[in-house]
C-alpha cells in the first residue's frame, strides 16, 4: 500500500514517527527532489532535537523552552527541523525564507524565539530577521550530524507550533 494508516490517535507525533521509522527504515518519507528514507530522516531529526536540546539548554532567558524558528525552504530539511524540534519537546514557528525581513523580524520577536534553524543560503537573511540572537543561538542545519530520534515527553496541552497569518491587514498576528 503507498500509504500507512495513522494507528497512533494517543500518542505523541515523535512517538508515533518514531515507530514507523523503525518499522519502515528503509521506505520513502520524504520525496524532495530525491528520496529520503525513514532512517534518514529519523536520523537528520534525531541530530537536531539533540542541538535543539543542548543549545536552548544553555540560552539565557530561555528556561521553559522559548519557540525555535524554522528559517527553511519546503522539503526534506524543514520535515526534519520540524520533527526535531517536536522531539526536543519544543514548538516551532516557521519562517518563509520568501518572505521580507520585517515580516520575519516581526514573526520572530512576537513569538519571542530564541533559536533559529536555517540553512546556509539563508543565513544573511537570519542575521537581518533578528531578535538580537548569539551566532551560537543560529544553527545551521546542514552543518548538524544525525543522531538516533528520541523523542523527550511532552504534556499534551503544550503547543507544538505558532502560525502567523496576515488577514488583511498585510502585517503578522
Amino acid at each position: 500500500e503507498p500509504f500507512l494508516p495513522f494507528r497512533y490517535h494517543d500518542s505523541t507525533l515523535g512517538a508515533a514517527f518514531a515507530d514507523v521509522a523503525g518499522r519502515h527504515a528503509d521506505r520513502t518519507a520524504v520525496f524532495a527532489g530525491t528520496e529520503v528514507s525513514y532512517a534518514e530522516l529519523a536520523g537528520r531529526a534525531g541530530g537536531l532535537a539533540a542541538r535543539v536540546s543542548a543549545t536552548a539548554a544553555g540560552a539565557p532567558g530561555d528556561p521553559q523552552g522559548n519557540p525555535v524558528g524554522l528559517l527553511l525552504g519546503h522539503g526534506a530539511d524543514m520535515v526534519a527541523a520540524i520533527l526535531g524540534t517536536l522531539a526536543a519537546g519544543r514548538c516551532y514557528v516557521p519562517l518563509d525564507p520568501s518572505y521580507p525581513p520585517d515580516r520575519l523580524r516581526a514573526m520572530a520577536d512576537q513569538a519571542g524565539i530564541t533559536l533559529l534553524l536555517t540553512q546556509g543560503r539563508h543565513r544573511r537573511l537570519a542575521g537581518a530577521t533578528g531578535p538580537a540572537l548569539p551566532a551560537s543561538s543560529v544553527v545551521d542545519v546542514d552543518e548538524v550530524g544525525q543522531a538516533p530520534f528520541e523523542p523527550v515527553p511532552v504534556e499534551p496541552t503544550r503547543p507544538a507550533y505558532i502560525l502567523f497569518t496576515s488577514g488583511s491587514t498585510g502585517r503578522p498576528k
